[in-house]
């Protein structure tokens, strides 16, 4: 199994770290299903989130970060990724 860490930065368009979001991610393979995972990113320091995950596959791989401000603004973005 490869371990990997999950982490975003949200910043403010002054690059200034934003804290108290919400952030969910949904990590898994394009073309197969059984290794989807949801997960809660904690804040570890501010406007840092951070989640530890088990990826078991080399390959691609994609992950959806869905995170809502405090007074409840969403944002989303989705990216592919490959493991080695």
């Amino acid at each position: 199994l490869s371990s990997s860490s999950a982490a975003s930065d949200v910043y403010k368009r002054q690059l200034q770290a934003l804290s108290g979001f919400r952030v969910l991610a949904k990590i898994g393979r394009p073309t197969l299903q059984d290794f989807d995972q949801n997960i809660i990113l904690a804040e570890s320091k501010t406007g840092i989130y951070e989640a530890t995950i088990d990826l078991p596959l080399n390959g691609q791989w994609q992950v959806g970060l869905n995170a809502t401000s405090p007074d409840g603004i969403p944002y989303k973005i989705e990216q592919r990724f490959f493991v080695k």
